[in-house]
């Protein structure tokens, strides 16, 4: 059994396919970068916390 792929009906399958991914991805990305900025904040809370040179160095600087 082949399947035609000039046929609309599957033109129109794979563009609902691809809307739900678009929406998808975007929806990944937005979490992906909330949590990447929460890994990193408390990355360098911690760095600053521990209280070697980096942490002098970064408190003079703010």
């Amino acid at each position: 059994m082949t399947r035609d792929t000039n046929d609309p009906r599957h033109a129109r399958e794979v563009e609902a396919h691809l809307t739900w991914f678009d929406s998808f991805i975007s929806a990944a990305l937005g979490l992906l970068a909330v949590a990447l900025g929460i890994y990193t904040h408390l990355g360098v809370r911690g760095l600053l916390e521990d209280g070697g040179a980096l942490s002098l160095f970064c408190r003079r600087c703010l």
